[in-house]
């Protein structure tokens, strides 16, 4: 049966229609990554835009985080070299601290090994945008008893702003405290993801109990605890130890003593000389 030219027409609209569509479809899909490849990525590359989904298909906010996403990836690669990618990976989220189930689908900046929470609107491709290229860099510090006071100035004026220190000790895994305005607020939440961070570091500390942060410590105050150290750990010679120290006191008494006698024997001569 012959087409009439009217219908061609029509015919050719209606496949290049499908054919628009579909190429927008695929232009707004991010390469796919399972967890494997996103380390392995995340390793060799310093700048990596992940999509992490609430489950192995995309949908809800997560389908509009990624057509955000899409929409400014060449300038995403132009202005950063960065890769944009997506993954459903629920080991690494949480320990990213996320919460896909209950946010929908996050995304994650990691710049050179330390990553970044988008916070802001799934649908703004300009401030989404914005938001990745005006944070290259990370600020998370490693802090240390050197560098601690210094940085933070936690007890000395709080003039560098607040600060969120998680302490690395042996026996605590997630030891969190806010220092703000001289003041420090333990965290004692039992989830440790990033959006209840970042609630009780911008409101929720109120509900904490605020304590007086101590003074640094002074030189003395480290000796006298490398000595408290030094005697746990070597219980056996505790009693050679005050050993030392009464015969060091005893001695220092008798010098004392001796030293005022022959002050005292100097000054009697010297005044016996004068009555003469």
């Amino acid at each position: 049966m012959a087409l009439t030219l009217h219908q061609m027409f029509f015919l050719t609209i209606q496949l290049l229609s499908l054919f628009l569509s579909s190429a927008t479809c695929a232009t707004n899909q991010l390469e796919v990554m399972n967890e494997q490849e996103l380390r392995q990525l995340i390793t060799d590359e310093d700048y990596v835009v992940a999509l992490f989904s609430n489950e192995a298909d995309c949908t809800g906010r997560c389908e509009e985080l990624e057509d955000t996403l899409a929409s400014i990836r060449e300038d995403i690669v132009e202005a950063l070299n960065a890769w944009v990618v997506r993954t459903h990976s629920p080991t690494l989220s949480i320990e990213y601290g996320l919460n896909t189930k209950k946010t929908g689908g996050d995304i994650i900046f990691v710049r050179k090994g330390f990553p970044l929470l988008y916070t802001g609107p799934a649908d703004d491709d300009e401030y989404l945008l914005h938001y990745l290229i005006t944070n290259p860099e990370s600020s998370v510090h490693t802090l240390s008893d050197e560098n601690f006071e210094h940085l933070t100035q936690a007890a000395t004026g709080a003039t560098t702003g607040d600060w969120l220190v998680m302490f690395v000790r042996s026996d605590c895994n997630s030891c969190l405290i806010l220092f703000r305005q001289g003041r420090l607020y333990r965290y004692m939440l039992p989830l440790v993801d990033a959006t209840t961070l970042e609630h009780f570091a911008s409101d929720g500390f109120r509900n904490a109990r605020g304590e007086n942060v101590p003074h640094p410590k002074t030189p003395f105050d480290d000796f006298t605890e490398w000595c408290a150290d030094w005697l746990r750990e070597n219980p056996d010679k505790v009693y050679l130890v005050l050993g030392i120290l009464t015969t060091v006191v005893l001695g220092l008494v008798f010098y004392c003593i001796r030293s005022s006698r022959s002050a005292a024997e100097a000054a009697s001569k010297k005044a016996n000389k004068k009555k003469k």
